[in-house]
């Protein structure tokens, strides 16, 4: 099931050790994900700066902290 796509977004930016775990988490698990670096919109910084890093998926927004293993579980239950 790896490198399916699941049309998940990470909203993050370098040197934040939080998001480099989420990235290597999702990478561990075959989530395919769109990578944002917010520091290149000043909307995103805005909306997201103080929580990064952010998933966006089906429409929904998860902000940290993340519930990363439930955010996992149903992502993966979604592809079944």
């Amino acid at each position: 099931m790896a490198n399916q796509t699941h049309n998940v977004v990470l909203y993050s930016t370098l040197d934040c050790q939080l998001c480099e775990a989420v990235e290597d988490r999702l990478q561990q698990e075959g989530i395919s994900y769109q990578y944002i670096d917010i520091v290149h919109d000043d909307a995103l910084v805005e909306a997201y700066g103080w929580f990064i890093p952010v998933i966006q998926w089906q429409g929904e927004i998860y902000k940290s902290p993340l519930d990363l293993d439930a955010i996992i579980t149903a992502i993966q239950n979604s592809a079944k």
